[in-house]
């Protein structure tokens, strides 16, 4: 190395002793059959000295070279170990030795992977330096990787053909399982487990690919029974993934459009999904239903859907300078073809919102400045758009009666948003607003749609629910969630005031978790205030004195301890609560009511399960139908006494045990064909939650006297309805 370049001290000290190392070594003409373990230690830790004493470039190798004895691969066993210095290289030729217990030590010292790739090399490896490797793919990391790969799911597969009866069992009784639980989970609304179930698919369809029994597994019964539980597995992730798809489609849809409006110019404009277009998807959206639950069941879905349709603002914004009330008479024209087509294809329950106090909005402020600045002449922008959108409101109302009374069997009512708004608007302190004149995106004067995107800066989220509007034009989500209340307070009860599970006492109400009579009494009485809110106070009493009420209830507060022991105190205590709350409507102005008495409870399929009656011998529980006759004895007799009282007012009985007793002895004449049990399911026990859209049903409903094991079914309702209609209704042909 003299004269090639200088050498630090230690260096050369290091040069000095490898040289004598090796003329040792060459010395010694051991066989490489006599090379000691200890001696290729020493070869090995010499070597790492010499890498890291000496720094050279090594150029112009003839020989394969290397530094550390991990990449040298001994591979010429007729040579002899030896080291050569030149002035411009480091050789160590290669030298015979088999393979120690220090090298496999040392091999297993590699990182391994959890597929199993019999033995890869890194990349740095014996094979890759010694050029060994097969060519292409196969003889890389990835190519090794995904041959050992292919090879393991081979012997899977073989594997999984081993006691296939009792897998498939597994995955179907998984399957099922999953079932049962997206049962529960879709019956409370919370249904968001479609990303769970793909990744816990994901995680259980690999975990059963790559599954190894564990050593602490010792016996082979145990070892078995573990790798099944895997099939199980797979088939509860199977069956959340699709009852996840399906319960998607079944609970809720939106085919809204940002943007959109009535008007078609409107939605060429803004390229918003037109009216027409959504029908044609909302149509679509039906064939997908019936093609998972079936024709009769998603009539049964539509029929009872809530539809919301929110539009209008969009047509008023985009002409600001050609407002006339012509255009209303266009938009609710589009309204009322709107609300037939949804009632051709089955919507029965419809709100249709008025329009906001557009004028309010930051975005028409900012034109009313600027058409100030062009125009001489002082425009009241404001009032004039806000008096628009009332006198829309105004007549949107009537077009809404007139069209529930064309279409039979609907319920299409107004949902106010104006005045919630305007209340927020002139009364923010009550909301918590601080900021209602202009948005919190950008400088919330103009900004809107793409001009409001993730770069524009903001209000900050510590103030956003401290402003009104969100951006020109939209309302913040503090906003939005005071709007929904009031939907839901205000709208909701328009349709129906009854709870499903609720009863007289509060006691049944606590169980079911229901609204309770004392509430749908509060409820009904702030629909009346509303009410008068609308259409003044005058013709509100008119309609609420005009109105027939019919209540309900008694079913879900008789347990069957109660009956057993015939407890007629309890029947006194209901009796009072049925006085009181009648009192309580005929205050609130009710003149008209029907009270519907107990069916016979002896009969319903619950109850005859939970005496144990086998399938082939069940019968109505006589004691129990004696106990819901006395009390509607007592009822029918204790209704003329309370219609005495209340002055102006009319109270009817309206009986429902003597029909259903003739349908339960004569089903032939109602066209029924099973009178013990439901429709749903089993119909022993299925009632509330464990009959939902999932549960699978009989295939002609019509033939069941029962839905569920509580609940009649439509034909038997109906059958119900025109006995109460020719029976209880003229009664009350004198106060109509």
């Amino acid at each position: 190395f003299s004269g090639a370049f200088p050498l630090e001290p230690d260096t050369q000290i290091a040069l000095q002793r490898s040289k004598k190392f090796g003329e040792k070594l060459q010395s010694l003409k051991l066989s490489p059959q006599n090379y000691h373990p200890k001696f290729l230690m020493a070869c090995q830790v010499g070597a790492r000295m010499l890498q890291s004493g000496l720094s050279v470039m090594v150029n112009e190798v003839s020989e394969r070279t290397c530094i550390t004895i991990a990449t040298c691969a001994m591979q010429n066993r007729n040579g002899e170990p030896s080291f050569s210095g030149q002035a411009s290289k480091i050789g160590i030729k290669s030298v015979p030795f088999h393979k120690t217990r220090f090298q496999l030590r040392r091999q297993g010292w590699r990182i391994a992977f959890a597929l199993d790739t019999g033995g890869l090399p890194g990349n740095g490896g014996q094979e890759n330096v010694n050029g060994d490797s097969p060519p292409g793919l196969g003889g890389t990391r990835l190519g090794r990787i995904v041959s050992a790969g292919g090879r393991q799911l081979l012997e899977k597969l073989n594997s999984a053909r081993k006691n296939l009866p009792m897998k498939i069992f597994l995955v179907l009784l998984g399957f099922y399982t999953a079932n049962a639980l997206a049962t529960i989970l879709g019956q409370t609304g919370d249904w968001d487990v479609l990303v769970a179930g793909i990744v816990v698919a994901a995680i259980e369809g690999i975990g059963m690919l790559m599954y190894k029994k564990p050593s602490s597994l010792s016996t082979r019964r145990l070892q078995s029974f573990v790798a099944m539980m895997n099939y199980w597995k797979a088939g509860v992730c199977l069956g959340l993934f699709v009852d996840a798809f399906k319960l998607e489609v079944i609970t809720g849809v939106s085919f809204a459009s940002a943007g959109a409006g009535y008007d078609y110019q409107t939605n060429t404009l803004l390229n918003a999904i037109p009216v027409p277009k959504q029908i044609d998807m909302f149509r679509d959206y039906i064939a997908r239903l019936e093609g998972i639950v079936g024709e009769e069941k998603a009539k049964q879905i539509i029929g009872g859907a809530f539809v919301l349709i929110s539009a209008g603002s969009n047509d008023i914004l985009t002409r600001p300078f050609n407002l006339h009330y012509s255009f209303q008479d266009t938009m609710l024209d589009i309204v009322q073809n709107f609300t037939k087509e949804l009632h051709g294809l089955g919507c029965r329950s419809m709100a249709v919102a008025g329009l906001p106090p557009v004028g309010y909005a930051p975005i028409e402020k900012t034109i009313q400045l600027a058409t100030k600045l062009l125009l001489p002449v002082d425009i009241k922008w404001v009032d004039n758009i806000n008096s628009y959108a009332q006198s829309y409101n105004k007549e949107l109302v009537k077009v809404l009666a007139q069209a529930q009374a064309t279409f039979s069997g609907s319920k299409i009512v107004y949902a106010d948003v104006y005045e919630p708004l305007d209340d927020m608007v002139k009364n923010p302190e009550r909301y918590g607003f601080v900021e209602t004149k202009r948005g919190c995106c950008g400088t919330g004067l103009f900004e809107l749609g793409p001009l409001c995107g993730p770069t524009i800066p903001t209000c900050g989220k510590s103030l956003a629910s401290k402003f009104l509007f969100w951006d020109a034009v939209h309302p913040s989500t503090s906003t939005y969630r005071v709007i929904a209340k009031h939907i839901e307070k205000e709208v909701f009860p328009k349709f129906l005031f009854a709870s499903s599970g609720s009863g007289y006492d509060d006691a049944t109400n606590d169980v079911f978790q229901v609204i309770s009579f004392p509430k749908q009494i509060d409820m009904f009485r702030d629909y009346t205030a509303r009410l008068g809110r609308i259409v003044g106070e005058q013709k509100a009493k008119k309609i609420i004195g005009a109105a027939l009420v019919v209540i309900s209830t008694g079913t879900n507060d008789i347990s069957t301890l109660r009956m057993d022991n015939n407890d007629t105190r309890y029947q006194d205590f209901l009796l009072n609560r049925v006085q009181f709350f009648t009192k309580q409507l005929y205050d609130l102005g009710c003149r008209s009511m029907i009270v519907a008495g107990l069916p016979p409870i002896g009969c319903l399929p619950i109850q005859m399960t939970t005496k144990q009656q086998p399938p082939s011998h069940r019968r109505c529980l006589h004691n129990q139908n004696l106990y819901s006759r006395s009390y509607n004895q007592k009822l029918a007799s204790m209704l003329p006494l309370v219609q005495a009282k209340l002055s102006g007012s009319k109270i009817a009985y309206a009986d429902i045990y003597e029909p259903l007793m003739d349908m339960i002895h004569h089903p032939e004449k109602y066209g029924f064909e099973e009178t013990n049990k439901g429709c749903c399911g089993t119909g022993f026990v299925e009632m509330g939650p464990l009959c939902n859209p999932t549960t699978p049903t009989c295939r002609h409903p019509s033939r069941y006297l029962f839905w569920d094991a509580v609940h009649p079914g439509q034909s038997t309702y109906q059958y119900l309805s025109k006995y109460v209609v020719k029976n209880v209704l003229p009664k009350f042909v004198m106060i109509f």
